[in-house]
């Protein structure tokens, strides 16, 4: 069976899953972030480049042996920002989960300015990257689904959720969390970008279908 061929990988410092197994597809790129090239070295992922100040990182005189140099600590981007600015195409983000507060809010902040991933995989959740328009979700019934725009507003429309979203306005003060899915499919219209999370026992590769 041939691979499918995605753009980017970036590995972030923070929580990644217990394992990651690329099966029948591969990527262009495959970026670490400081402290995720020791989670990429842990799920044996080879990465093409290694950024960041290496201030977290385990293996900081193996990259400098390499022959990455660390950039300055004080910096106005963060270590996953570096990655972001190095991507091309579509990306998909693993790690940057259940850590300091802080750092999962400064990535969030990064998806307005870099669109948000194809899948985000944490070791809790994963997240799926829905950029607008119309699209739908096969699923099994009575699945955890939480909606969140990633601008500060998205209207969006349902069906096929036990709580509709009747062309119902999320923001940073309203998300659409822990609904449930009432069938296998699940229909969304919006006009503007939001994450799908979901339990990481219910993904299925290219569950998410854009219209």
């Amino acid at each position: 069976m041939s691979s499918t061929i995605f753009d980017t990988l970036i590995i972030a410092g923070g929580k990644a899953p217990e394992s990651f197994v690329m099966r029948n597809y591969s990527y262009t790129s495959i970026i670490a972030a400081d402290s995720g090239y020791d989670t990429a070295l842990r799920l044996g992922i080879k990465p093409d480049m290694v950024v960041g100040d290496f201030d977290s990182t385990e293996r900081r005189e193996e990259l400098e042996k390499a022959g990455y140099e660390p950039c300055p600590r004080d910096k106005d981007q963060t270590d996953t920002e570096l990655a972001l600015m190095k991507k091309t195409g579509e990306y998909d983000l693993l790690g940057g989960g259940e850590g300091r507060i802080d750092h999962l809010l400064s990535i969030l902040a990064l998806f307005p300015v870099y669109g948000p991933p194809r899948y985000w995989f944490t070791s809790e959740d994963v997240l799926l990257g829905f950029p607008g328009g119309e699209a739908y979700l096969d699923i099994e019934p009575d699945s955890t689904i939480s909606i969140i725009p990633v601008l500060e507003r998205a209207r969006v429309t349902s069906e096929g959720l036990v709580w509709e979203l009747g062309e119902r306005e999320l923001s940073r003060t309203f998300i659409s969390q822990s609904n449930r899915s009432r069938g296998n499919r699940v229909f969304l219209t919006s006009l503007d970008p939001v994450l799908i999370r979901i339990d990481p026992e219910s993904f299925v590769p290219g569950m998410l279908h854009v219209l």
